[in-house]
């Protein structure tokens, strides 16, 4: 097995004595656990490490151990960042028929910032493939002549999805196609004439105020969480059994229960059964045992 130095596997501990790409990809290894520790180690440094985020973003990880997409997402919501907005792009470009709702989201409460990009998107893409990216333009809290081009195009498309959007954007210049629409469905269709009358009476002169973003980033993470060692090739989990941390030789001892185990990994925990000052530790390398 190839060594890997215990160095590269970073301890809360001492995550601010670690550059945030080298976090970033620890923890993309699989190296360290994303909880609250490790979000705050990234995020508490500041502005300016919107930067870092957004090269790492861009880098490729087809061969990560763990996806951190919806990570990075959410520490670039927080910190309410136009640097994420060519990531967004390519991260809505991957599925723009289904994108995650944590991105629609991201994206939306960033209001004018996000609407040329919007926009751009929006023209790469079929018809059939617009609607979510309509449903975003429509949520931004910004009036537009080519939003509202954009809605009546998915109105013509779909007209049950065009109404709700047209709803969703809730332009009073959007009327007359609305009433259109509601004039040519049979009075038997009740409840397509339902969702026509409510887009209609969502309609209104001036845009609402733009609500604050209450999006609140550390209710999504545990205040702590290991290394995912069961991701983890042998090696490193042998090398995490060395850590100087408690919670990762817990985490990596435990990995080991109810598999095959070389004679060389026996043997660590073996020693580590005998010797690690945990007893928890001890205990669960007994039971891998």
């Amino acid at each position: 097995m190839n060594s890997v130095a215990t160095d590269d596997f970073p301890v809360p501990a001492g995550f601010d004595g670690v550059s945030v790409p080298a976090l970033l990809r620890a923890a993309a290894l699989g190296h360290v656990g994303v909880d609250r520790r490790f979000v705050h180690a990234v995020l508490d440094r500041g502005p300016a490490v919107a930067q870092d985020l957004a090269r790492f973003a861009v880098e490729n990880h087809e061969r990560d151990t763990v996806g951190l997409d919806l990570d990075l997402v959410s520490m670039f919501r927080h910190l309410r960042t136009t640097a994420a907005l060519p990531f967004f792009m390519a991260l809505f470009r991957q599925a723009p028929e289904d994108p995650p709702d944590e991105l629609t989201e991201a994206i939306a409460a960033l209001g004018v910032a996000a609407l040329e990009p919007m926009l751009a998107l929006y023209r790469e893409l079929d018809e059939e493939q617009g609607a979510e990216a309509a449903f975003v333009l429509a949520s931004l809290g910004v009036r537009d002549p080519r939003i509202l081009g954009v809605l009546r195009e998915q109105l013509e498309y779909s007209a049950s999805e065009g109404a709700f959007l047209l709803g969703v954007y809730g332009d009073a210049a959007a009327s007359p196609a609305l009433h259109g629409l509601l004039a040519e469905v049979p009075a038997e269709d009740k409840s397509f004439r339902i969702e026509i009358q409510s887009a209609i009476d969502l309609l209104r002169d001036e845009p609402l105020p733009a609500e604050p973003d209450s999006f609140d980033i550390w209710e999504l993470y545990p205040e702590a969480a290991p290394p995912p060692a069961d991701l983890l090739p042998l090696d490193e989990r042998l090398t995490l059994l060395g850590s100087a941390c408690v919670e990762y030789r817990l985490e990596a001892a435990t990995s080991f229960r109810q598999i095959e185990l070389p004679a060389k990994v026996r043997d660590r925990l073996l020693e580590v059964a005998q010797t690690d000052s945990d007893s928890n530790v001890r205990g669960r390398a007994w039971e891998a045992l």
